[in-house]
């Protein structure tokens, strides 16, 4: 048996989004052969082989059922081609993943949402269905529009910003 020791930090606690992250230290005996857990007569009985493998089946069983539901309720998955909240927080990951934001997340939400031109949204993540048109462009690799699109290749200088939305020039 090895003793083994993680860092790890908390940032969500209950459900809530914690204001200043917790780090902690958790020190653990992990086994390093089979051989270690039959001697510690530590292997997992008939009973409890069978518990393991149904709750297994059950949690892969209960993922796939709601994908079905929220793709028949018209949900879509947040990604970063269908949201702009996504995007958004992605851009402030990378700024905050550099040297000049890392302590500064309000600059750092500010810089993102003044290069990307999009606001956040003061809602704390609630998911709305899509209508019918919007699932079946997610669902397609082709755009569901009826104008041809014209290849987007902008350069910053092509791009203005107009109160809060982009525009080309």
């Amino acid at each position: 048996m090895e003793n083994k020791s993680v860092e790890t930090k908390a940032e969500n606690a209950w459900g809530y989004k914690l204001a200043v992250p917790v780090t902690y230290k958790v020190d653990y005996s992990a086994y390093q052969t089979i051989e270690e857990v039959k001697a510690a007569n530590d292997l997992l009985k008939d009973d409890e082989v069978i518990r393991v493998r149904n709750a297994e089946r059950l949690a892969t069983a209960r993922q796939k059922a709601l994908a079905e539901a929220l793709k028949a309720a018209n949900y879509i998955k947040p990604n970063l081609e269908n949201d702009e909240q996504v995007q958004l927080k992605e851009m402030l990951k990378v700024l905050m993943s550099g040297k000049k934001y890392k302590n500064d997340e309000a600059g750092a939400k500010l810089v993102a949402s003044q290069q990307l031109g999009i606001e956040w949204a003061n809602e704390s993540g609630t998911l709305y269905p899509k209508a019918v048109e919007e699932v079946a462009q997610a669902d397609s690799t082709e755009p569901v529009s009826e104008t041809p699109s014209e290849p987007v290749s902008e350069t910053p200088a092509q791009v203005e910003e107009v109160s809060g939305s982009r525009r080309r020039r």
